[in-house]
């Protein structure tokens, strides 16, 4: 996420970057913690849709806001919310889908993650250096508060 190169000018050392990182771990593991609550097919998309826009939220506002403390911290809410997004979509399917078609299911998922964010990571890159960091984030936050509610809304569509 280029997180280091954007945070980097702020710090006194290089060696504070290793802070940083501890952060986004701890983050990480408090949004894993946050999927405590009652995974129901009822309640799938709207977690979904909460989360993915909690997500965009704070990586936008992260890239948007200049000073140092407030832009870290939307990030580290960042980190919070994809650490439960992550959790999410590992129990929520585990919970729902018939044992018989869960590991084909699981397979598949997995594969698609690993495409995604190699495409997303090169996609990142090529604009990063184009348009420099902040604006990428600003884009991905974007495109994720856009394009999570536009699928749920397709996959309605298909009932």
């Amino acid at each position: 996420m280029f997180w280091q190169p954007k945070f980097s000018p702020f710090l006194p050392g290089r060696q504070y970057l290793g802070y940083v990182w501890v952060g986004i771990v701890i983050c990480s593991l408090i949004g894993n913690e946050l999927v405590r609550f009652r995974i129901s097919k009822n309640s799938i998309k709207k977690v979904y849709l909460c989360l993915g826009l909690l997500i965009g939220t704070m990586i936008a506002c992260a890239a948007l806001i200049p000073c140092f403390i407030l832009s870290i911290a939307f990030f580290m809410g960042h980190e919070v919310f994809r650490g439960a997004y992550q959790t999410y979509t590992t129990t929520a399917p585990q919970k729902n889908i018939p044992n018989e078609k869960r590991a084909t299911i699981d397979s598949f998922v997995s594969m698609a993650k690993t495409g995604a964010a190699g495409l997303g990571l090169v996609a990142g890159g090529i604009l990063a250096k184009t348009i420099g960091i902040g604006h990428t984030w600003l884009i991905a936050g974007l495109l994720i508060i856009v394009l999570i509610p536009l699928v749920i809304i397709e996959k309605n569509k298909r009932k």
